[in-house]
């Protein structure tokens, strides 16, 4: 578990690195969610599934959700 939070936690700070040193970026607003080890794991492995990075795979599924 400590792995992935630490994986979880690099990773957050790159983009608050990213986001300081691009003010003019299009996508500006991080976001930060908690998850248990279980969760993580399904996240990761439909992430590494699709192809796509981490940011593009929780996008593209927010705008293709139907929730209501």
């Amino acid at each position: 578990m400590l792995q992935g939070i630490s994986v979880l936690w690099r990773s957050i700070m790159k983009a608050n690195q990213m986001i300081k040193k691009s003010p003019n970026r299009k996508r500006n607003k991080p976001v930060t969610i908690r998850m248990n080890e279980k969760e993580y794991d399904e996240l990761k492995r439909k992430v590494k599934d699709s192809g796509l990075n981490q940011q593009a795979f929780v996008i593209k599924a927010i705008q293709n959700a139907d929730f209501v």
